[in-house]
């Protein structure tokens, strides 16, 4: 263990793990803006006939390449845990555990603004709150990914600031 917070003390003065932060910190900002600034939860986004319509068809399965991008971001964290001891591989280590949970902690999230954007479309035009409670859902979904990005870029910071 002794070895493992020398080598997270030692991340601090390398450039690369402070620029895996700042990437993860500029990500996490710009969801913080897209869940204030989204157009289609707004509405003013310009949705034609061809999006409702697309939209009413729309049944939800999440693609093939989620359940991929779920494991491999299992897997890229795991690996990047044990190579964290690593004195050599240390920054490494770092970026792959941080991408791993990255990818497997907002893939989810992804998922439910993309739905989201399918009830605030299938619902455009539709007399009743339907529209407004699926502007909501969108709403949520955003703040949601946006919070799981900043704990994420915290927890980044964090480790490089206090180790």
């Amino acid at each position: 263990m002794e070895t493992l917070l020398a080598n997270l003390s030692a991340l601090s003065d390398d450039a690369k793990a402070w620029a895996l932060a700042g990437l993860v910190t500029l990500k996490a900002l710009h969801s913080i803006y897209l869940s204030l600034r989204c157009p289609v939860m707004r509405g003013v986004a310009d949705v034609t006939e061809e999006m409702i319509a697309e939209a009413k068809a729309y049944k939800f399965a999440p693609p093939p390449s989620y359940l991929m991008i779920m494991i491999g971001g299992v897997a890229i964290a795991i690996a990047g845990l044990y190579m964290l001891n690593d004195t050599q591989y240390g920054p490494l280590a770092l970026i792959a555990l941080v991408v791993g949970v990255y990818m497997f902690i907002t893939e989810p999230t992804r998922l439910f603004v993309n739905v989201g954007k399918m009830e605030v479309y299938s619902s455009t035009g539709e007399a009743g709150d339907r529209n407004e409670l699926a502007r909501d859902r969108l709403g949520a979904a955003h703040l949601e990914r946006a919070a799981y990005e900043t704990a994420i870029a915290v927890a980044v910071v964090a480790v490089l600031w206090f180790f």
